[in-house]
């Protein structure tokens, strides 16, 4: 079985390092995702005797990222995800640099992404969506208590584990929730999911996350996005002053309540939105304690 050294040398010759680091001692079993801006192994922890995730940063990226990061927040991404801890958060257990490049070694999920399943229309959905949605909420709720934003809630980044419990993953657009780091001008996320206030470059908050959360749950519930044409800046951009289609339009077995808080979440402007996660917990919970129908597309 190939080392982690061995595997990652090319990585270390392109960000220009051959000295060894503490990832040698891993054991990589393969690749098990490739990002824009990162691949992700799954490998052997000898001090920890678990399998874990090891995520590193593409050299490039990292460096673009390193310079945004001057502007809108002042951790890296593995200082922030390490503060984390949350039932529904992914782990990440240590974070470090090969040169230029950092890396995390974090949980490995033996999952499957929500949008996945989501697209597919899958039967492990079928009255689970509320409770899986509900802890999606409740990891967005905690990390706005404890001082950050995701800013990049969508189903392609929660994997679900073999017994359907939703974990967040990649924080590498997430932001601490301070004035500084919250000024107008940082556009970035993924189009179908961004705040309109996101895109018009305004000063933002957590709301955001209601927003692509709200999006997340009607995409969920629906199998459609709320703005149909495609996941591009320049479509988006269209939809800014047009009020999403009414989700019982599109799956007409969604409750009146269920409706209403995704259409509260997805207002347009985040004066009328709800205004916290933590609001949006509590109405999913009512929801799921009145027995809101929950059956297949």
């Amino acid at each position: 079985m190939p080392t982690v050294g061995e595997l990652l040398g090319k990585l270390r010759m392109l960000v220009g390092g051959r000295r060894r680091t503490r990832l040698d001692d891993f054991i990589i079993y393969g690749q098990v995702a490739k990002g824009s801006m990162s691949k992700v192994y799954r490998a052997r922890d000898p001090l920890r005797g678990i399998v874990v995730a090891i995520k590193i940063l593409d050299p490039e990226r990292a460096a673009a990222m390193k310079k945004i990061n001057t502007l809108y927040r002042d951790e890296t991404e593995g200082e922030m995800a390490i503060r984390l801890r949350h039932p529904n958060l992914v782990v990440t257990y240590e974070s470090g640099k090969l040169k230029d490049s950092e890396y995390l070694i974090m949980e490995y999920i033996d999952g499957v992404g929500l949008n996945y399943l989501v697209e597919t229309r899958s039967p492990r959905l079928v009255g689970k969506r509320l409770k899986i949605m509900r802890q999606v909420a409740e990891g967005v709720a905690y990390m706005h208590e404890q001082g950050y934003a995701h800013r990049d809630v969508c189903p392609r980044n929660v994997l679900l584990t073999v017994d359907d419990t939703p974990k967040m993953i990649d924080f590498g657009l997430t932001v601490p929730l301070k004035p500084e780091f919250m000024r107008r001008g940082n556009r970035t996320g993924t189009p179908s999911y961004m705040a309109p206030e996101l895109i018009r470059r305004r000063v933002v908050d957590h709301r955001v996350d209601v927003f692509a959360y709200g999006v997340s749950l009607y995409e969920t519930f629906t199998g459609q996005l709320p703005w149909p044409g495609g996941d591009t800046m320049a479509k988006m951009v269209q939809h800014l002053n047009v009020p999403p289609r009414d989700p019982r339009s599109v799956n007409p077995q969604i409750s009146a309540e269920l409706a209403n808080l995704i259409l509260d979440a997805t207002e347009s402007d985040p004066r009328r939105r709800v205004p916290s996660m933590t609001e949006v917990v509590e109405r999913m919970a009512r929801l799921e304690e009145k027995g809101t129908p929950d059956t297949q597309l």
